[in-house]
């Protein structure tokens, strides 16, 4: 794959999000790091050992599942009508809070795949934040192609696991 301004891009979020990662380390979240940047709370899994399978994690209920085209992070009209949709909900219940996770399929390397997962996650929580939802109640993780929600190796698995899910934390 030869993408310039996304690997630019990547490698610049890869840096940032390393050095913000190595300086808040917290040992006491199993196998996690977080920290909160602006007023998202960020997580990202940091052992690939610690990345449940997917028939054996427990997701909370899903509240929103948007989809991806390949190498990208951009919001189509249709996720954005999905979006607004949760938003929406989110505005009816102040308390709410949510965790959005990025994953992508399991084209690309680990950590290639860990960024493009963030960069989901957070074109999705910000068009939240634009919309008026509190940073304080969004929180972020990604998983990159760590939690596939369909096993395979063709078109259909990789479109259904270059997704965002928005979650009740």
């Amino acid at each position: 794959m030869n993408f310039p301004g996304v690997k630019k891009h990547l490698f610049s979020v890869s840096v940032l999000f390393t050095v913000g990662l190595g300086g808040c380390s917290n040992p006491g979240l199993n196998g996690e790091t977080s920290s909160v940047i602006g007023r998202v709370s960020q997580t990202s899994q940091s052992d690939a050992s610690s990345a449940s399978k997917p028939a054996e994690h427990n997701p909370s209920p899903l509240l929103v599942l948007t989809y991806f085209d390949f190498d990208s992070a951009a919001l189509s009209a249709g996720t954005t009508m999905v979006l607004d949709s949760a938003v929406a909900k989110f505005a009816k219940n102040p308390s709410a809070r949510v965790v959005i996770s990025g994953h992508a399929d399991e084209r690309g390397t680990r950590e290639y795949n860990l960024g493009l997962g963030h960069l989901r996650a957070s074109a999705v929580a910000d068009y939240m934040l634009a919309k008026g939802i509190d940073g304080l109640r969004i929180k972020k993780v990604s998983y990159g192609k760590e939690r596939p929600l369909l096993k395979g190796s063709n078109d259909e698995a990789w479109s259904k696991n270059r997704r965002v899910e928005i979650n009740d934390e």
